[in-house]
């Protein structure tokens, strides 16, 4: 005789709850749930005004996440080390978190998430987008970094605002001061800053920065990143739109090999255009500090790094091989995102305005250097 089959017993699962009807499934199961448990590499895009503090606000702050988040702390990392600026633009933060938690509420509300935590606590930081990645975005993997200062071209100039440009090192004349306005540049006459910036020291401030990045008779080689595993180092100074005509940025972009060391060019830089130091003078203390023979310290030639702002690291390749867009200078920046930037970088320039009397301090600490 035949016997009947006894149907077997739905298997339950100890985690959850679900039954099932063989082993097989149940196994599969399983192994799902292990996969989703896994953490993931995340990347953060974050700006912050005058923060000396940063990594403990952002780990505070992933801290309130939920508990299922389980948030590595001890994976956490920066691209570039905020100890470098008081300021960022954007700064690019990874660290690992669970799968699991991402898939609930998703990547792209993480953002919101964060800020309303960051908002709540009154600090001016602010996390412009979020990726999921596979690898973490670690300092070696920045190309170089762009740093920003913005300076009143009143406190630059000083009081006796015709300076006097004798650069004779440069090849040709180096033309009219500009303001770029898209792809186009616009003589200085024709801007709103034209009002507050005297010709003559903003032609002698482009000069010294042309120095620094060529040489001019090729002194700098490794400014100009001529040789085998040089260091390339590009300095520009120009006008700013409405309604900061009245501020000079002067930007630096290189791969900062220590702190203080872009506070010492910007230092220099200013000091030229003060005329404080002629041609030879810049060059030869620019070489002293690439060739290590003033080390990088800071000093009274040292700009503030609390007002020194980090515009962005440059991670073509990173974000090329990641498909993700984290900089201000990324291919598919949205709408956002600009906004977000635009916010922390008025942030930055309302500090620096809180804080001109630092700036007037330390302007005749350079000059009773020099």
């Amino acid at each position: 005789p035949v016997v009947p089959k006894v149907p077997s017993k739905n298997i339950v699962c100890s985690h959850c709850g679900s039954s099932f009807p063989s082993k097989s499934q149940l196994f599969k199961h399983l192994r799902s749930l292990e996969e989703q448990d896994t953490a993931v590499w995340i990347c953060l895009s974050i700006g912050y005004a005058a923060s000396t503090d940063i990594s403990e606000k952002i780990k505070n702050t992933l801290n309130r996440l939920p508990e299922e988040a389980a948030v590595e702390m001890d994976s956490f990392t920066w691209a570039v080390p905020p100890n470098f600026t008081g300021s960022a633009v954007v700064n690019i933060a990874s660290v690992r978190i669970s799968k699991r938690f991402l898939d609930e509420i998703s990547i792209e509300t993480l953002p919101a998430l964060l800020n309303e935590q960051l908002h709540e606590q009154g600090v001016c930081v602010y996390v412009h987008t979020a990726a999921v990645v596979d690898r973490p975005c670690i300092q070696e993997r920045r190309e170089f970094e762009k740093y920003e200062a913005f300076v009143p071209w009143a406190i630059l100039q000083g009081p006796d605002n015709s300076p006097t440009s004798t650069c004779t090192t440069l090849p040709g004349n180096c033309g009219g001061w500009s303001s770029v306005v898209g792809h186009k540049r616009k003589p200085l006459e024709e801007t709103k800053a034209a009002e507050f910036c005297d010709p003559a020291f903003a032609k002698r401030l482009r000069d010294g920065a042309r120095l620094l990045k060529d040489g001019g008779r090729r002194d700098l080689g490794h400014f100009a990143g001529e040789g085998e595993g040089e260091m390339k180092i590009r300095i520009r100074a120009s006008t700013m739109s409405d309604p900061f005509h009245q501020y000079c940025r002067m930007q630096v972009s290189c791969r900062q090999p220590k702190a203080g060391f872009v506070e010492i060019i910007l230092g220099l830089l200013i000091a030229y255009g003060r005329s404080l130091l002629n041609d030879e003078e810049l060059v030869s203390k620019a070489k002293s500090l690439l060739e290590g023979g003033d080390g990088v310290k800071k000093n009274s030639v040292s700009f503030p790094t609390i007002l020194l702002c980090l515009l962005e690291p440059s991670l073509t390749k990173y974000e090329g091989k990641a498909g993700v867009s984290l900089c201000t200078s990324s291919t598919d920046v949205s709408d956002s995102m600009r906004k977000s930037f635009d916010e922390v970088e008025c942030a930055i320039i309302c500090f620096v305005e809180e804080e001109q009397d630092e700036l007037k301090r330390w302007v005749e600490r350079l000059c009773e250097t020099h």
